[in-house]
């Protein structure tokens, strides 16, 4: 796992808070990119440098937002927020801004990266699949449409290598 140095580096500063008593925060599910490190704290992003030093709030919402992931190039998050009893797949740049939405069905979708150009977030949805009991992979594509489903094998989490020719994911 190339972000294992930095996981184990976030690790030992809330393991430092502990030690000194300081209050424990639950931060969740982190992404690393080249520069910055983002994770749900509260049900909202948050992002701060690779170090952990100078958090931000990145989004503010009643809703929670989770399942953050980093652009390619570091200058985006997708995830994913669940406005209007439905959760659905958006964007936004680490300077923070409104959030754009690129997904719009009654069904669950949740991003789990990105495509290896960029251009599009790769997402799971149950929208074609009997009763919806589990998802397929698409792609939303950063200049909008509708997502473009990718494989008919279900598939639970997954990501594409650095090149974007292989994808591996787990399968319910």
């Amino acid at each position: 796992m190339k972000n294992a140095p930095t996981f184990a580096g976030l690790l030992l500063v809330l393991f430092a808070g502990i030690a000194s008593g300081q209050q424990t925060l639950l931060l969740r599910q982190p992404d690393v990119s080249g520069e910055h490190l983002v994770f749900v704290y509260a049900g909202d992003l948050w992002i701060a440098n690779r170090d952990g030093s100078s958090p931000r709030r990145l989004t503010s919402s009643p809703v929670d937002e989770h399942s953050p992931t980093f652009s390619p190039d570091g200058s985006m998050v997708a995830y994913a927020a669940d406005h209007e009893n439905n959760t659905d797949v958006y964007v936004i740049s680490v300077a923070g801004g409104q959030p754009r939405r690129l997904t719009w069905h009654p069904g669950n979708d949740t991003p789990t990266g990105w495509t290896a150009d960029g251009t599009a977030v790769t997402m799971v949805s149950a929208r074609e699949t009997d009763h919806g009991r589990s998802g397929q992979l698409y792609h939303a594509a950063l200049t909008g449409g509708l997502p473009q489903k990718q494989m008919e094998a279900r598939v639970f989490r997954g990501v594409y290598d650095d090149r974007g020719r292989r994808f591996a994911y787990i399968a319910f």
